[in-house]
């Protein structure tokens, strides 16, 4: 049995807008949430090493501001899935936006997430963006 994905959360929280005439009251729009959820994870990159992946120094007093902003649309049932360094499978929901022979992976593995894959309550609202790195060799489990 499928489940529709609303458009919109309610919320008795919700701040009414400003607009006299508000449209969609008391509901906060998931198009606006999946924004809020994409500038954060692109924050969080910034402010990381990536080699390291820890915060850099001059990024630590804002660090946790973002990590509660990611936090609390989690709670809201808002995730998303960065699948940088894991090993690709041609049934995973990303776009492949472009691939790159290198000697430094045995099988396709993702090498940059553009984009991260946006779901709300374990449905996907919004497929990734990845790169993909594939071996000098192509192995014999590789799909043509």
């Amino acid at each position: 049995m499928s489940q529709s994905i609303p458009t919109s959360i309610s919320s008795p929280e919700a701040v009414a807008p400003r607009d006299p005439a508000p449209q969609n009251e008391g509901h906060v729009p998931l198009t606006a949430l999946c924004d809020i959820a994409l500038h954060a994870w692109r924050l969080q990159r910034r402010m990381t090493d990536r080699t390291t992946k820890e915060v850099k120094e001059e990024h630590r007093p804002l660090a946790r501001h973002v990590t509660a902003i990611l936090d609390t649309l989690e709670r809201v049932g808002l995730t998303l899935r960065d699948r940088e360094t894991e090993a690709y499978d041609y049934g995973l929901p990303e776009k492949v936006v472009a691939a790159e022979r290198s000697a430094a992976v045995s099988r396709e593995t993702v090498l940059e997430t553009i984009r991260p894959t946006l779901f709300f309550r374990n449905q996907i609202v919004k497929a990734g963006e990845i790169i993909i790195a594939l071996p000098l060799e192509p192995s014999s489990d590789s799909i043509r």
